[in-house]
């Protein structure tokens, strides 16, 4: 039995503004493919997993298939494209070429986004060259030989390690013992790592316990506090309020930001499954679309998250099952492999100081949060197998996320000095009115998202319904 296994790792630091890259149309599709994809993929993980927190990155995943997919033929191929959302392979392999050099480390950028992809291919496997002449020149991968027959364990500790290393520690063991076997054919791996400081930093000192309505009951959560002006929108459609925090970089100016967490907090405290029901990219481009300048008395929980996945049935059942079954075409790999389970691993944490996020997709990812920031990580792997050998199935999910906060009501006051009405008009006067100050109190399940501005490219997604009570430390960020 040959199993391929592809595993996607994201790691870099991004510095680079939006004016010193072209947005390409073909950057631009995948970015909105990412978004739908990752709505579709969300939306079925959440049904499995009613009223839990669920984080995840889209990016990371469709980073891991899009590599996959370069070996893709016939019905195999078109599935993939079809839940996937991609319109043509051009369209793929100018998209991602164009998108992943952003995610290359360089020191001083204010914050860290990096990615990386690695093929790990048996020794005993004859890999079609075009195959990696395409994987290096549109995804920036690189390819390790590996001794699966002989030393298959050996071959999965190194590979989590480098998985960890490419996440900085966050992403941990993303292959599962006994994964690896000596038919092991491939393991194509994406990883995803993300480190921001908020822009506008919440004090520690503010930081207090305060209820958090979850389902089944009232908990007592670290709730993080800012008043200032952050970008806002309520949306009468969806019946939510949205804040965009964002993260700093030596851009300058408070709105010349690369990277932003976007909070979508439903306005009934039971209301995040309606909203998740109805998200899709074009109303998520409408609403920040939609985001303009307005004080706002922001209350934030600080929170940690991790997730685990197995994507097999999940993607299977969005419409793409021959890639996981004896019928698979990935003869522009090499014969006979089919994939046999998609590995995905999150890790996410935000506290007052920022965000640190990690995934790997094999496929994999991770999320925790506090008020000092947030941290996350992703990664994501595909195992693939030779087609007359049984299908491994292992499979976790912790990577990096994006989050949602929205405000709930705002309150708007005229001064002592009183106010002067002309009832014939319905025009209403004050001599000196205190600004309006929005209350967005996130105190119940909402959603978020992590999304680099340059290419409005989705890295992370989550959705919160139980802070934990063991957030990471302003020190420890």
């Amino acid at each position: 039995m040959h199993c391929t296994y592809f595993l996607i790792l994201t790691s870099s630091i991004i510095f680079t503004t939006m004016a010193a890259s072209k947005l390409t149309k073909e950057m631009s599709s995948i970015a909105t493919s990412n978004t739908q994809f990752g709505f579709d993929l969300f939306r079925f993980c959440g049904r499995e997993q009613p009223n839990q927190n669920l984080f995840m990155s889209p990016f990371s995943i469709s980073t891991a298939l899009a590599l996959t997919h370069l070996g893709a033929r016939g019905d195999t191929a078109k599935e993939m494209k079809k839940v996937l959302h991609w319109s043509s392979d051009e369209e793929i392999a100018r998209g991602f070429s164009g998108y992943l050099p952003l995610l290359k480390q360089s020191d001083g950028a204010g914050y860290v986004l990096v990615g990386a992809q690695r093929v790990y291919v048996s020794k005993i496997l004859s890999v079609n060259p075009d195959f990696n002449k395409a994987a290096t020149q549109q995804f920036s991968s690189d390819a390790q030989e590996a001794d699966f027959r002989g030393n298959p364990d050996v071959e999965r500790v190194n590979i989590n390690k480098w998985v960890g290393d490419q996440t900085r520690g966050k992403v941990q063991d993303l292959l599962p013992s006994g994964s690896i076997t000596p038919d092991t054919a491939m393991v194509l791996i994406q990883a995803t790592y993300f480190k921001g400081k908020w822009m506008h930093q919440f004090d520690p000192r503010l930081t207090q316990k305060a209820e958090f309505y979850a389902p089944g009951g009232t908990l007592m959560v670290d709730m993080m506090r800012k008043e200032r002006e952050f970008r806002y929108h309520h949306n009468e459609e969806l019946k939510c309020a949205a804040v965009e925090l964002p993260y700093m970089n030596n851009t300058g100016g408070d709105y010349g930001h690369d990277l932003s967490m976007l909070v979508l907090l439903p306005d009934a405290r039971d209301g995040l499954n309606d909203l998740e029901a109805q998200l899709s990219h074009d109303s998520l481009d409408k609403i920040m679309k939609s985001l303009r300048s307005v004080k706002v008395n922001l209350q934030l929980p600080r929170f940690s998250m991790e997730s685990s996945f197995e994507l097999k049935k999940p993607l299977s059942s969005l419409g793409m099952p021959t890639a996981f079954s004896d019928k698979a075409d990935f003869t522009g790999i090499a014969n006979d492999l089919f994939i046999s389970e998609v590995f995905h691993k999150d890790v996410i944490d935000v506290n007052e100081e920022g965000s640190e996020a990690a995934a790997a997709t094999a496929v994999h990812a991770v999320v925790e949060v506090n008020e000092e920031g947030s941290e996350a990580a992703a990664a994501t792997g595909v195992v693939m197998m030779m087609r007359s050998m049984p299908i491994i199935r292992p499979f976790v999910a912790d990577h990096p996320f994006l989050f949602f906060i929205a405000d709930k009501r705002a309150v708007v006051d005229l001064n002592e000095e009183g106010s002067e009405a002309a009832a014939a008009t319905g025009v209403v006067r004050a001599r000196r009115s205190v600004p309006i100050i929005v209350l967005c109190i996130a105190d119940h399940p909402f959603l978020f998202f992590i999304t680099d501005k340059r290419a409005d490219m989705v890295l992370f997604m989550g959705r919160l319904f139980k802070p934990s009570s063991g957030a990471t430390s302003r020190d420890e960020l």
